[in-house]
């Protein structure tokens, strides 16, 4: 017979194992279970699209909680490889004569949308500068000017060879105000141009052997290439962002997929040497200044094919399934397989931001320190101390409640040892 006391003490810390567990915890989507997963699309906070091969074409209007299949009404093909939106339509790619479908309904009805591309033209992501549509295809950037119907190659600059149909391959495209970028997956050239009048210049001496994924983070543009990621300083520099990544002069990235939810980046990375293989989702609230790992233990069997964010969740596509987890959780629940100690003090943006009725907060100590977190108002008012305590070296956070707050601006500000920091967050009821 089990003692009481010892039996008391085994049952707490089943439910504290518990409770930490369904906290961290990746969520299966049955509806995809053994599908394999190519892409997936937030259209808003509630909307999402998920493709993939054999017949996998669904959509979700609660946030992923259930799906339902889209495949067929007007779309021919039974594969999805690519996913994009914008201007009230939704846009999905696929391969062979009818490639590319457009729908106006949210995925109800299909219509096909390839005129002025090349046949079995491969488009890989999308972005749209005011009322223009850009694809990366493998045949190099093209642009629709009215919605998708027809195209137009904007491939001059790019350097493609008609021999070698490799080098053309844009895998990539993103905006940052007037301008565009683009990324080659073939000797991974970066590509700058004006959006009203395209013609393509390298970016920055960036020749690497591949090119793998660029997004959009604010106003900086983010790229994945073979050594790393870099961020476009919004001149001509681009600076590497690689601490917290298990990435070295004897080490390569192998692959990589971006996603983004407002100022909060997700990645998920192969790493490679000549001895040594890794993979993993990282993410980074200060565009890739520090990176920390997420836990995907839950398919860290699997290779991740595709992520997307809504306002709340994250979701990661493999081989054999899709799953989500709650952003909040992914803030608050970050794992180091090489525990470290950060080499600065970080405030990060709380997160979500505009928020309601509650936001994370995190920050990172290098050594211990007496901490104190205090939240205030627009007026200099302090409305909560969330932490006064002597605190250990390493990542913290906290949840900041403010549903007995109004809307408006208030301030949080950082106190640890010596250094001192304030962010602003806002409170929309």
């Amino acid at each position: 017979m089990i003692p009481r006391s010892l039996f008391g003490l085994l049952l707490t810390s089943i439910v504290i194992l518990f409770s930490n567990t369904a906290f961290t915890q990746w969520n299966n989507i049955p509806d995809l279970q053994f599908r394999n997963v190519h892409c997936f699309l937030a259209a808003n906070d509630s909307t999402v699209f998920v493709g993939g091969d054999n017949g996998t074409f669904f959509r979700s209007t609660n946030g992923g909680a259930a799906w339902t299949n889209v495949m067929g009404n007007g779309m021919f093909v039974d594969t999805v490889l690519s996913l994009g939106e914008g201007l009230g339509y939704i846009f999905a790619g696929s391969f062979g004569v009818e490639s590319f479908y457009r729908s106006s309904d949210l995925g109800n009805s299909w219509s096909v949308v390839n005129q002025g591309l090349p046949s079995s033209a491969q488009l890989n992501a999308f972005t749209f500068v005011n009322n223009t549509l850009f694809a990366a295809t493998d045949r190099g950037v093209y642009s629709s000017a009215d919605s998708g119907i027809s195209w137009t190659a904007d491939t001059a600059g790019l350097g493609m060879d008609s021999n070698d149909i490799n080098s053309g391959s844009t895998v990539g495209i993103a905006s940052s105000g007037s301008k565009l970028f683009t990324i080659k997956s073939y000797g991974g050239s970066v590509y700058t141009s004006p959006a009203d009048s395209v013609s393509w210049t390298k970016a920055a001496s960036l020749d690497y052997s591949w090119g793998y994924a660029m997004a959009a983070v604010d106003t900086a543009i983010v790229i994945a290439m073979q050594n790393g990621i870099h961020v476009f300083d919004g001149d001509s520099t681009w600076l590497p962002r690689n601490n917290g990544l298990p990435f070295n002069d004897t080490t390569w990235l192998a692959s990589c997929l971006l996603a983004t939810s407002d100022s909060l980046l997700f990645a998920y990375f192969t790493f490679a040497s000549d001895t040594w293989f890794s993979r993993g989702i990282y993410a980074t609230s200060d565009v890739g200044n520090t990176w920390i790992r997420v836990n995907d233990s839950a398919f860290s069997g699997a290779s991740v094919t595709a992520m997307a964010t809504t306002g709340k969740y994250l979701f990661a596509g493999t081989q054999m399934g899709g799953w989500r987890i709650p952003i909040a959780d992914v803030i608050t629940s970050v794992r180091n397989d090489r525990p470290r100690v950060p080499s600065q003090y970080i405030l990060y943006q709380n997160y979500p931001n505009p928020f309601n009725p509650t936001t994370v907060i995190a920050y990172r100590l290098p050594v211990s320190a007496a901490v104190t977190l205090t939240v205030f108002d627009i007026l200099g008012r302090e409305i909560t101390t969330l932490v006064n305590e002597r605190q250990n070296a390493g990542q913290h956070s906290i949840t900041f409640d403010g549903r007995n707050c109004a809307s408006g601006v208030y301030f949080y500000k950082l106190q640890a040892g010596t250094y001192s920091q304030t962010k602003k967050l806002i409170l929309l009821k």
